[in-house]
């Protein structure tokens, strides 16, 4: 039964035999933005702003400065919508490209939209004498594969000129950036496409991902905020609870539109895809996405429901990520599931709790405070698991006003790890076949000299010699008369599918083994272990994703803005596990309290390559420089800003000279705040 955004619906069955249940506090989701009067001085100022000359500054401050204030009494953003902005853009690219004699007749009319110019154009194709047809181009039209603004400003293509990278499996040639024949061929546009291109709603996808996904660190939430709740326990005990309880989370957060169906499991992704359709017809920005899944899991990475079927999960994540009004936009999943009932899970009445009472603290923040709280009052019994969440965020997500804007009443979280003990690492490191590692070793040092890291190095070690190790050295923390109060393992080899390792003798050694290992020792009981996992977890590689939008549009905006026009594909994505076995739980661990206190780091996706060359690995060089920076902040935020500078990087493969792209995964267990150095 398809439901179009913004109708009121009642519950009721649908010839599957599912229950739709559609809640909406506000108006239509189908709202038009109004149209600001226009500013009769804008042309003024938008020429002022295209022919300043640097000379007519006293220096650079200077300059930046005035071009600044004219850029923006031209394009006026506190008045204007986002589209608005984008379509002067368009329609003056419009004019650029037209020919000479046109061109010059069209601006003398001041059109104020591109329709209206396109209009003009059209006008003038249908006359006898057709300026079209007898003018030859521009001189601004193009230029050395360049297109030109009014003023003669080159805006180059393909200014972006990858990295040439090594994969953990081999090495990886340096190769040049290459321009595409769309990029070469696309600094003018056929008129009679602009007005479909200007409807079509590729324009505000575009600018909605230049201006709104994690600048400057944070995301912009001032878009819709829309909420899917899918279904899957089969009138379990406590289950009308946990979707009362929901609905208080979706208002304490902010989300007044959003759904929810009761399916198999099954179906999950048929429900997802029909989600994912409205989110692309929906007409206004949308700024984050909540999905809820109430299933049980009794393997890792699958859901299970009423009917004994399963789903994979990851399937459910990738359905949501190609949603092209979520491009650049975070997705957050949050997992319900239980073996007994869910009337005994504290996780979302805590959650909410956090959220009315704490606005101002960014989603990692809130989440870590949770799980701290969830597991003081969780039971000793195997049957409830500690909350872990998995992101791959690349700025920090309020759901409230940023903490920036109002400093003196956003409480700060009180759960801090005690760091007054003494810190101490093991790095284990295979640098056979493996170039670059010894610089990743150099910069690992270094980072444990800054933080006051006691560390231990063993080179080349073999699988079983992993497993030796950890266990050696989890003996010697707990014959250690001193208090530890942080342990930190550096894991870097070749990778392989499912969390393993190759050891320098080929054989392969599971990660969870190990970090189950660590998370026995006595003395590190409560308190921080961090793994650092540099290596491949599969042989896919990503090319990233793109909105719908003009090519030479993207690589404008990317010039001006410095934003990447690609992303990972799987970037953008929180997924919080409240009582459910994570896709990193190959085994149960032996008690609640072994499963807490736990942070890993993947230098890539679930599946994809990790890369290197000479230089080192870009996951360890770039996480060094980033905490060296800046030691004194909580470790989540500096992991989220590595994240970031990571997912701009463009590399290129061995066998093609197409741009790839990566990205961190963070694995959280953490109760409190850590800091590395106090």
């Amino acid at each position: 039964m398809a439901t179009t955004p913004g109708t009121q619906v009642q519950a009721s069955l649908d010839p599957e035999g599912l229950l739709i249940v559609k809640v909406e506090e506000d108006s239509s989701w189908e709202q038009e933005a109004p149209h600001p009067k226009e500013d009769t001085d804008s042309e003024i100022f938008r020429q002022r702003f295209r022919q300043f000359h640097y000379g007519e500054a006293d220096g650079p401050h200077e300059a930046f400065s005035q071009l600044w204030e004219l850029c923006c009494r031209w394009l006026r953003p506190e008045s204007r919508t986002k589209e608005q902005i984008l379509e002067l853009l368009v329609l003056e690219q419009f004019l650029t490209v037209l020919p000479g004699g046109i061109q010059g007749w069209v601006r003398n009319r001041c059109p104020a939209s591109g329709e209206e110019a396109v209009a003009m154009v059209e006008n003038l194709q249908k006359q006898p004498r057709n300026p079209l047809q007898q003018e030859e181009p521009s001189e601004e039209t193009e230029t050395q594969g360049g297109v030109r603004g009014s003023s003669g400003l080159l805006l180059a293509q393909g200014e972006n000129q990858a990295k040439g990278v090594s994969q953990e499996e081999g090495a990886w040639s340096r190769n040049p950036g290459t321009e595409s024949q769309e990029q070469r061929s696309c600094g003018s546009q056929p008129a009679s496409r602009l007005p479909a291109l200007l409807k079509e709603g590729s324009t505000r996808e575009m600018v909605d991902a230049f201006f709104s996904s994690g600048i400057h660190g944070e995301y912009d939430m001032t878009g819709a905020r829309v909420a899917l709740t899918l279904c899957a326990l089969g009138g379990q005990i406590g289950e009308d609870r946990a979707v009362a309880a929901l609905e208080a989370m979706y208002q304490a957060l902010g989300f007044k539109n959003y759904l929810r169906r009761v399916a198999k499991a099954q179906s999950f992704q048929k429900e997802l895809a029909h989600f994912r359709e409205l989110l692309d017809a929906y007409r206004n920005p949308i700024s984050c996405a909540l999905v809820v899944l109430l299933a049980h899991s009794e393997c890792r990475g699958w859901l299970l429901g009423p009917d004994g079927r399963e789903v994979q999960e990851k399937e459910l994540v990738g359905e949501l990520s190609h949603c092209q009004a979520l491009w650049g936009k975070a997705k957050v999943f949050l997992l319900l599931g239980s073996h007994d009932n869910l009337e005994s899970n504290a996780f979302l009445p805590i959650l909410t709790d956090h959220c009315r009472h704490f606005p101002h603290w960014h989603l990692l923040e809130v989440l870590t405070q949770v799980i701290g709280k969830v597991t003081q009052e969780m039971p000793t019994t195997t049957e409830h698991r500690c909350p872990i969440f998995h992101s791959s965020l690349r700025g920090a997500l309020y759901f409230g006003r940023t903490r920036s804007q109002d400093l003196e009443v956003s409480p700060i979280p009180q759960g801090v790890y005690d760091m007054s003990g003494e810190k101490v690492a093991l790095v284990l490191c295979v640098t056979q076949d493996r170039p670059g590692a010894e610089q990743d070793l150099k910069a690992l040092k270094r980072l444990f000299q800054t933080l006051g890291f006691k560390s231990i190095l063993k080179m080349d070690p073999t699988a079983q010699d992993f497993r030796k190790e950890l266990a050696q050295f989890r003996e010697h923390l707990d014959a250690c008369r001193t208090t530890v109060s942080c342990a930190l393992i550096a894991l870097m080899a070749h990778g392989e599918p499912q969390g393993r390792l190759l050891g320098a003798d080929g054989q392969m050694v599971e990660v969870e083994e190990m970090v189950r290992e660590l998370s026995t020792c006595q003395v590190l009981r409560g308190k921080a272990k961090v793994f650092l996992l540099q290596g491949c977890r599969g042989s896919n590689r990503d090319p990233g994703m793109s909105p719908r939008a003009l090519p030479w549009l993207g690589r404008w905006l990317q010039h001006w803005l410095q934003r990447p026009s690609t992303i990972p594909s799987h970037a953008d994505v929180l997924r919080v596990y409240a009582n459910m076995q994570d896709v990193s739980s190959r085994e149960d661990f032996p008690r609640n309290a072994d499963q807490a206190d736990i942070l890993r780091v993947y230098s890539a996706a679930e599946g994809y390559v990790a890369y290197r060359d000479e230089n080192g690995s870009d996951f360890i060089q770039t996480l060094v420089e980033v905490i060296i920076a800046d030691p004194h902040q909580d470790l989540l935020e500096l992991l989220t800003e590595v994240n970031r500078q990571l997912c701009e990087m463009d590399v290129l493969g061995p066998d093609c000279d197409e741009i790839r792209k990566m990205n961190l995964e963070i694995r959280s267990s953490l109760r409190k705040r850590l800091y590395l150095k106090v």
